[in-house]
């Protein structure tokens, strides 16, 4: 993970949509150091010639898409150049014990990401590993969010990027 720009994908719900999400972007419209990137997902994803192409490659590119297993606690192993943490509701409490405990993790994984933290703020568990970030890993954290920055309270200096949307039912 070290020798690539890695971006790895944690959280209670919603790794492997995510990384594969991101994956996929990456295979179909990658291009120089983005092309042909690694990548080690719970998914397949859907190749550029429409195949469906396996959780796991090992790219020529510079980059490496990770899904982030917090489950064992593993991930606090990772130092990627971007962490997105998509929630961090209680879970896995036969490992961590607390709830408390599994926050911490995830402020650990946060602050081992070199570059950036990607987080959602609709997640009151995100927003309670966001307050716990230091002020350097804070300050380079993004939080997006369907909520305006006073309905979020205190980001402890991050970056909000405000999602707003009408909801539509296809028909």
């Amino acid at each position: 993970m070290n020798a690539k720009r890695a971006v790895t994908v944690a959280g209670a719900h919603g790794k492997t949509t995510t990384s594969s999400m991101l994956a996929h972007i990456l295979v179909n419209a990658g291009e120089g150091e983005l092309a042909d990137p690694s990548y080690a997902i719970g998914g397949s994803i859907q190749g550029k010639d429409g195949a469906i192409l396996d959780g796991g490659h090992a790219g020529k590119g510079n980059v490496l898409v990770a899904e982030a297993d917090e489950s064992d606690g593993s991930f606090a192993k990772y130092h990627p150049q971007i962490a997105i943490i998509t929630n961090s509701e209680a879970d896995h409490l036969d490992h961590y014990g607390t709830q408390d405990n599994y926050r911490a993790a995830f402020v650990d994984h946060a602050g081992h990401a070199t570059k950036a933290v990607i987080m959602c703020g609709d997640d009151e568990g995100n927003l309670a590993v966001l307050r716990a970030l230091d002020a350097t890993v804070a300050g380079r954290t993004i939080v997006y969010s369907t909520r305006n920055a006073a309905e979020l309270g205190d980001l402890n200096g991050a970056t909000l990027v405000r999602i707003e949307s009408e909801s539509e039912t296809a028909e």
